[in-house]
């Protein structure tokens, strides 16, 4: 049994496969596959991709239903649960809202700008079944940006099981999923970002390392993009009812036995500002949250 390791990009992100197998064949085929599946995906969901199944459902907007199959379907049905649990804070509606903030450039955008793309934000507004899907605003967007590469982490992770791996982990792009433990039963130590460290820094510490040999870990902070004006981060992670940045924590990373999950609950908790760390304490899941002034609150 030897350790393979794998590197490549895929949704705008630096992906990385560690796992054992039994020689370089078998770690070559599983990886290719895995890739192949990562790359599927990109495919199907990107926004960025004119010939996306996104693209085309959000180009039908105000015009026409799309048909979707039944992967689409139980995704969009996550994504219902997800908008339920959330009280309508996780909104896969909100990405019009870029067009308002423009995270490349140092300016605020007022209020009359906001206003305007948050008229096309809501999930309720969204007809869908589970055979299609209709936006009935033209210029209406859906984005599974925030489920899409966690997704993509779950499905590798299968894939490779159904390759007989058993001893491993998947990145994709800092969304994490255990396969298993190494061979001699040692976790996997995966350290989770401190929010304050900049690029500058080739190996800023960690603000925790969780050890891991199974499920999923994801993270949500304002340390990955943002507008910096007069010392005040104003984070990518947009409020769907009022379309400005969320305050409250820098960061926070989730544990669950899923990927996709985990990132759900990370982005969540960021959403609910003051009161997300609360909100995951009643949950009961294993987390790492740092707050604006840098403190750590942790339960793993």
């Amino acid at each position: 049994m030897h350790l393979f390791q794998f590197q490549f990009k895929a949704m705008g992100s630096p992906c990385s496969l560690h796992f054992y197998a039994a020689n370089q064949s078998l770690a070559q085929t599983a990886a290719r596959h895995a890739q192949q599946e990562v790359a599927r995906l990109e495919s199907k969901y990107s926004r960025y991709r004119s010939s996306s199944l996104l693209s085309n459902i959000n180009l039908s907007a105000g015009k026409k239903a799309v048909a979707i199959d039944n992967e689409t379907a139980a995704l969009l049905a996550y994504a219902e649960q997800a908008y339920q649990i959330s009280d309508g804070l996780f909104d896969i509606t909100t990405g019009v809202l870029r067009n308002a903030w423009n995270f490349k450039s140092k300016t605020i955008p007022n209020d009359e700008t906001i206003l305007q793309w948050l008229d096309l934000v809501g999930w309720q507004d969204v007809e869908w079944q589970q055979s299609q899907i209709y936006l009935p605003k033209a210029g209406m967007e859906i984005d599974f940006g925030g489920i899409v590469k966690e997704y993509a982490s779950d499905a590798v992770v299968a894939l490779l099981k159904q390759h007989q791996i058993q001893f491993g982990l998947v990145d994709m792009g800092g969304d994490i999923h255990v396969v298993g433990p190494h061979p001699n039963g040692d976790a996997w130590l995966v350290g989770v970002q401190n929010p304050a460290s900049n690029a500058k820094d080739n190996n800023p510490s960690p603000v925790a390392n969780i050890p891991m040999t199974h499920g999923g870990l994801a993270s949500s902070g304002d340390y990955q993009r943002y507008i910096e004006l007069q010392g005040k981060k104003y984070s990518h992670v947009l409020n769907p009812r009022t379309g400005w940045p969320v305050s409250g924590l820098a960061a926070v990373s989730v544990w669950s036995e899923q990927c996709v999950m985990a990132g759900t609950l990370a982005t969540i908790t960021m959403l609910k500002e003051e009161a997300g760390v609360s909100w995951l304490q009643e949950l009961a899941v294993p987390f790492v949250a740092v707050d604006l002034q840098g403190r750590i609150n942790r339960a793993v």
